[in-house]
């Protein structure tokens, strides 16, 4: 009972990240719905592309300028990104973990893979400026989104917003699984609920699937165990945690 009441409260800590993003002044209520609403999305589209769509429409729809609102969905992206990166970096030194690797066989990128998405942004950018038609819908709307996001980084309350939202909220999802594990008789610090939480995030944002549905519940899995949840147990905490 204490997790799930905890998991709703990241809706509040998400909503006050998004009105960091932009300098419209945004009504708090509206954004944590918003919240709500991304997890439905995010069952039916794969990766961020549901969560950034509908970021941009809902800015739009609260008075939000087209380049603002389009900036924004990238800020508040990289910014969930750099806390997520901090606070593992953080809690890293204070985690025991056991991990085989003698399973992996990590294979390099293919280099004509690499060589040919170099070509094809070189080739796009050469496009958009030697086109008039392209360069005039492209350049105008790209220099008016990064004043924009100069505007924000200046901000000081804006600043607290973005960034102290998306640490809020990472901090009650790790303290909601602390709930989870505690249900089930297992017992974790919260330097190691913040390092499976902040790990399983980022891996399961990296595989585009709906919702995240298999790749979260294994990431989580894998973290418990990890640290020595046996995997029985490792995996019922995940998939509660998930409901």
């Amino acid at each position: 009972v204490v997790a799930l009441l905890l998991a709703q409260l990241t809706f509040i800590a998400s909503g006050i990240s998004v009105r960091g993003a932009v300098m419209t002044p945004l009504p708090l209520l509206p954004c944590v719905v918003l919240q709500s609403a991304i997890k439905f999305i995010n069952l039916t589209v794969p990766s961020s592309a549901g969560k950034i769509g509908m970021n941009l429409r809902f800015l739009q729809c609260l008075g939000t300028p087209l380049p603002e609102a389009v900036a924004a969905g990238a800020v508040d992206e990289a910014s969930e990104r750099v806390v997520q990166a901090a606070l593992f970096l953080l809690v890293l030194p204070f985690v025991h973990v056991s991990l085989d690797t003698s399973q992996f066989q990590v294979a390099g990128p293919s280099r004509r893979l690499v060589l040919a998405l170099g070509i094809a942004v070189v080739a796009g950018i050469a496009i958009v400026l030697g086109v008039p038609k392209l360069r005039a819908r492209v350049v105008p709307p790209a220099r008016q989104a990064l004043r924009g996001l100069w505007i924000v980084a200046r901000n000081r309350e804006k600043r607290l917003e973005l960034f102290g939202g998306n640490i809020g909220s990472e901090l009650i999802y790790a303290i909601s699984l602390g709930a989870t594990c505690l249900a089930y008789g297992v017992h974790l610090n919260l330097a190691e609920l913040i390092f499976i939480n902040t790990a399983a995030s980022v891996l399961s944002s990296l595989i585009p699937v709906p919702g995240g549905i298999g790749a979260a519940e294994a990431s989580l899995s894998a973290g418990l165990i990890a640290l020595g949840v046996d995997q029985s147990t490792a995996f019922a905490i995940a998939i509660t945690q998930r409901l």
